[in-house]
């Protein structure tokens, strides 16, 4: 029902699969950025501070220096409450002014609190398809994203995806995973960033623009090992949009 959307205005709906998690489904790729790109700059992107928001024009300088397309700067987002919380607050106490956008998003945050005020909740969004984003583009992103918002509001997925990262990855496997997500602009240094792109791009990224094993420097069997391990702790709800296994064929064949 949200990939056939094609929203005018910036929508917020809550997924019924888990209803801690909302979408954020925006018409452009550009007004996605101008809502959450400073969101993305505090708390998760490489080369910029985690201890302060940045202005509007070290935003642009930022830009300038990446040669990064402010929206190219992430095809969709994901976020926890108390993230969100964190940037609003963080803006406060600098006294920089909200964009538009950032009003709106906070408005969304205080909608989702009182939908769901005891734990967690998390806000993932994704563009309509036009330029620069075709409907299998988006529908990758809106499944990528989507398996973030579970890691963020299910703390006994979390915690699976966590310990099969620490204690049955190999550390050449970690590694492996850490350089391909510096190369995407992630600040590697997260750890639970780390642990939770790796779990969206090895297990619901099946679009091939956005992941390969060679992306990672490992062949198709290390990844489909890795994927093995992961899938047994993926929630029922969460497990329609997961990578299918490779097929087997019959004994013989």
């Amino acid at each position: 029902e949200i990939l056939v959307q094609r929203v005018e205005q910036p929508t917020l709906v809550r997924l019924s699969e888990n209803p801690r998690i909302s979408v954020g489904d925006f018409p452009t790729l550009a007004a996605q950025a101008a809502a959450l790109n400073r969101v993305a700059a505090l708390l998760e992107k490489a080369h910029a501070p985690r201890d302060r928001v940045l202005t509007e024009e070290e935003l642009s300088r930022h830009f300038a220096a990446s040669g990064t397309a402010p929206e190219e700067y992430y095809f969709g987002h994901n976020y926890r409450g108390a993230d969100l919380a964190r940037f609003f607050a963080q803006l406060s106490r600098q006294g920089l002014p909200r964009r538009p956008e950032e009003v709106r998003v906070e408005a969304w945050l205080a909608e989702m609190r009182r939908q769901e005020p005891e734990g967690e909740v998390a806000l993932v969004t994704v563009a309509r398809a036009g330029p620069g984003l075709d409907e299998a583009a988006r529908a990758a992103i809106l499944r990528h994203e989507i398996a973030h918002g579970f890691y963020f509001v299910d703390p006994v997925f979390a915690g699976y995806v966590r310990r099969t990262w620490s204690e049955r990855f190999t550390p050449e496997e970690r590694e492996a995973f850490r350089r391909f997500l510096s190369a995407e602009g992630y600040d590697v240094s997260i750890e639970d960033l780390v642990v939770n792109e790796m779990l969206a791009y090895l297990l619901f990224t099946e679009d091939s623009r956005f992941f390969r094993p060679e992306m990672v420097g490992l062949d198709e069997a290390s990844v489909e090992r890795l994927r093995a391990l992961l899938r047994p702790g993926v929630p029922e709800a969460l497990r329609p949009l997961m990578v299918p296994p490779p097929a087997v064929l019959p004994a013989g064949r």
